[in-house]
């Protein structure tokens, strides 16, 4: 069942299979302070916007 509603927030497990990323990678950017998640209970959520956010400081960093 598919649905046209768009994606609010991701895991960190969704970033990881997104950016081809360890766990522990996603979770050092984010105590670091550069992919920036709010929590919902006990899960973490990275909003759309934070993830476009956190890719072009990447981009920016390496020269892109």
């Amino acid at each position: 069942m598919s649905s046209n509603i768009d994606k609010r927030g991701y895991s960190v497990n969704e970033v990881c299979r997104l950016y081809g990323i360890c766990r522990q990678t996603a979770y050092n950017a984010i105590n670091r302070g550069e992919l920036k998640t709010f929590k919902i209970g006990n899960r973490r959520i990275i909003s759309p916007k934070a993830l476009e956010a956190w890719e072009r400081k990447l981009q920016k960093a390496s020269g892109c």
